[in-house]
């Protein structure tokens, strides 16, 4: 038996109004809370919060990446970066260094971020050599160095047009063996070291000495420019230390030698000294920037006077 249409509206309009009579009679929907039932909601809100001893139970909202940088000052912002698509000369960036090692810093970040990573290079050497830095910032500066120099080519891959330097080293008999072929190899670093700015070769020179109550020969060494009367550095000898590495020993005199010589005739920076753990051997291609390098080898070039036009 098919109920007629008529009467099933009726019916579910019945049953759906006697549903929301029943349920909303007797109810004031304009009436504010009571003050206990406002505390019962709280505490109902409260529950459904995870507590802070349970982070699993919490949504995680990912957060706005944070730049450990500081904001560039307005100065920084328009920073000028050189005559970028020239070539940089090996002293570029000299005239930034009277705004101090914070600004060369800067500069070199600069740069590479544009890319510029021959010129960043520069611009972290004159942090070293002419940026007055103090110690914090110096161990930037290096690692920075570190990182660029052997991605990059030598400053001068003429050797026509390198700067000819003597390597000279003096020792007796006995040790000249040994110091041969060590001396062969500093002549190596040097010249790496430089970036093709140097050419080094060597000169050893042997004597007859007495056996000293240590067994171990003394060495001298000294660098100079090529042929007579020639400039040169001033003279230091070591005794090295018994079965110690001898090119290790030569390379910390010879730095100690070069950072004398370049305090007294140059205006740069002093080159920063051998710290605690550094391998003497590698100070050579990070401490000693390219421009300091170079002055080395004009010094070492001057004619005599007597020479002079």
């Amino acid at each position: 038996m098919r109920v007629p249409i008529p009467i099933v509206v009726l019916l579910v309009i019945l049953a759906g109004g006697g549903a929301w009579w029943y349920g909303t009679r007797g109810k004031d929907y304009l009436k504010p809370p009571t003050d206990r039932e406002l505390a019962a909601i709280r505490e109902r809100v409260k529950a459904s919060i995870p507590e802070p001893d349970r982070p699993e139970e919490a949504l995680s909202v990912p957060a706005a990446p944070v730049n450990p940088l500081k904001p560039p000052a307005e100065e920084d912002k328009a920073i000028p970066l050189g005559s970028i698509g020239s070539p940089p000369r090996l002293d570029e960036y000299a005239g930034s260094s009277s705004r101090g090692a914070d600004r060369l810093m800067t500069l070199a970040l600069a740069l590479e971020t544009e890319g510029e990573f021959q010129r960043a290079l520069l611009a972290w050497e004159r942090v070293i050599d002419m940026g007055k830095a103090d110690e914090t910032r110096i161990p930037t500066a290096i690692t920075a160095i570190q990182r660029l120099r052997p991605t990059l080519p030598d400053w001068n891959t003429d050797s026509e047009k390198a700067i000819p330097v003597v390597l000279h080293a003096g020792t007796d008999d006995r040790a000249a063996k040994a110091l041969e072929p060590v001396l062969a190899e500093t002549v190596r670093r040097i010249e790496r070291a430089s970036c093709g700015i140097l050419k080094v070769s060597h000169i050893l020179n042997t004597s007859r000495g007495e056996i000293g109550s240590s067994g171990v020969s003394p060495v001298a060494l000294w660098l100079a420019g090529p042929g007579d009367d020639m400039p040169t550095t001033e003279v230091i000898s070591f005794t090295p230390s018994e079965g110690a590495d001898l090119e290790a020993e030569c390379a910390r005199a010879l730095f100690g030698m070069i950072r004398a010589y370049l305090v007294r005739n140059t205006t740069l920076d002093p080159i920063p000294q051998i710290g605690d753990g550094e391998n003497a051997k590698e100070v050579l291609l990070t401490h000693v920037t390219r421009l300091a390098w170079r002055d080395l080898g004009v010094l070492l070039n001057r004619k005599p006077k007597s020479e002079e036009p």
